[in-house]
Order: C-alpha cells, then structure tokens, then sequence
C-alpha cells in the first residue's frame, strides 16, 4: 500500500470549504478505502486544531467533532523521537525554514514517500524531490 505524509494545510482541508478540498477529501477517502495509508508527525492534530480554531474560528463544539474524526480516521501519527528531530534540525539549518515544516519533509524522507502538501512558500521543491500540491 502506498505511503503518503500529509501537512497540516491538507488536513484542514478536509473541514472547510476552500480551494483544494476537493482533493485533500479524495486523499482521505482512499486512507479509509486502504488504498493508501496516511503519515503525519502527531504534532499535526495541534496544528489543525490551532487552524480551525484561530482561523476559521469554529466554536467549541465543532472542534469536538474535528478532534474525534481526526481519531476515528486512524492516521499513522508518528511520535517525536531524538533521531526525527535531530533530522529536522539539519534541515531547519540548512534550509531556514520552521521546525513544523521541517518535520513532515524529514518524515516523509525517512518513510520514502510523497509529502502532500498546500503550503507551497514553506516547501521549496529544492529541499524534497518528492512533495506534491493540491
């Protein structure tokens, strides 16, 4: 099965209605069809969160809903761990960019698979040959 790194910018996605929508649901739908199988780093629930919250300034209750359907698709959430980091830190240096973004092209680089993105300012293609946009 195929693995694919999603960022938080498809996340969101996949509970507003934006540009990329669309696509960022299709990503989801095979996740649970098993056609492909979806990685984040687990600091992506926090992000998604902050997101719908500060952004699209859903209330409580809706953020409820959010939080369980993010548990119920069961993402593969890949915890911190020393060498992960330390990856990322190599990056962040190398490419000035933020930790967060750093995060998801390091775990994609270490899974071998395609970092999903809509966040095209923060992941130059130079850092990554394998990210994709929506």
């Amino acid at each position: 099965m195929e693995k694919v790194v999603v960022d938080s910018s498809v996340v969101v996605k996949w509970f507003v209605e934006e540009a990329g929508s669309q696509d960022a649901r299709k990503l989801l739908r095979k996740h649970e069809n098993e056609t492909i199988t979806l990685f984040a780093p687990d600091i992506l629930i926090l992000e998604v969160m902050n997101g719908l919250f500060f952004k699209a300034a859903f209330p409580k209750n809706e953020l409820e809903g959010v939080l369980e359907k993010l548990f119920q698709a069961e993402l593969q959430l890949i915890s911190l761990e020393e060498g992960l980091v330390q990856k990322t830190l190599e990056l962040v240096v190398k490419e000035r960019i933020t930790f967060y973004d750093g995060l998801f092209i390091t775990l994609a680089r270490e899974l071998e698979c395609p970092l999903i993105t809509n966040d095209n300012k923060h992941h130059m293609k130079k850092m990554y040959k394998n990210i994709r946009y929506l």
